[in-house]
């Protein structure tokens, strides 16, 4: 397997202290239609990207215990 260095942009995302695939609660404050209503939509969309934009961390628990990231 390639080793490949992740990008700022996924390392600002790995930063950011979410699990699984979830939506913060502030999301529904923030990301809203013209409307003034949340856009749900968005949110849901933003999460996807959120979670596929993520560092996966892949140990080596046999061999080094070295930690490797890809993306």
């Amino acid at each position: 397997m390639k080793h490949l260095t992740p990008t700022e942009t996924v390392n600002q995302i790995g930063r950011i202290n979410l699990s699984g695939n979830v939506i913060p609660a502030n999301w529904w404050h923030h990301i809203k239609m013209p409307s003034g209503k949340p856009d749900s939509t968005a949110i849901v969309l933003l999460s996807e990207i959120i979670y596929w934009y993520r560092p996966t961390e892949i140990r080596h628990e046999f061999r080094t215990n070295k930690k490797t990231l890809y993306f």
